[in-house]
């Protein structure tokens, strides 16, 4: 897996779930792309438009069946669009990498740090 997906090199911001070419594996968590994660994220992003979600992919999935020789036309168009009607993914069953801890509280240190002093008001 790349590290340019992590986020420690992306400055603290989520991993990106982009397509690790030509293997066409995801960079944040290694799945085949599109992964679960960056399926429900076109999901959120194209709502209720499965005509643009499915253009959208069809101009990555040209590139991803001239690379990606060793699969066959119809196992690449099922990766590709064949999940796009389907309901989004449920957060039991998204990303690792995307999974938030509920047991273990958020670490609001830098957001207090920024609020005044109750000495200052």
């Amino acid at each position: 897996m790349s590290e340019t997906g992590t986020q420690a090199s992306r400055g603290g911001y989520p991993p990106l779930h982009a397509p690790d070419r030509p293997e066409w594996s995801c960079l944040a968590c290694a799945e085949p792309w599109p992964c679960r994660t960056r399926r429900g994220q076109l999901q959120e992003l194209f709502q209720e438009n499965l005509p643009a979600l499915v253009s959208y992919l069809l101009r990555y999935l040209t590139e991803a069946v001239a690379e990606l020789e060793h699969l066959g036309t119809a196992e690449i168009m099922k990766r590709f669009v064949g999940w796009c009607a389907r309901p989004p993914e449920t957060p039991e069953t998204a990303c690792p990498a995307e999974r938030v801890d509920r047991h273990r509280p958020p670490n609001l240190g830098p957001v207090l740090r920024r609020l005044p002093s109750r000495r200052s008001l």
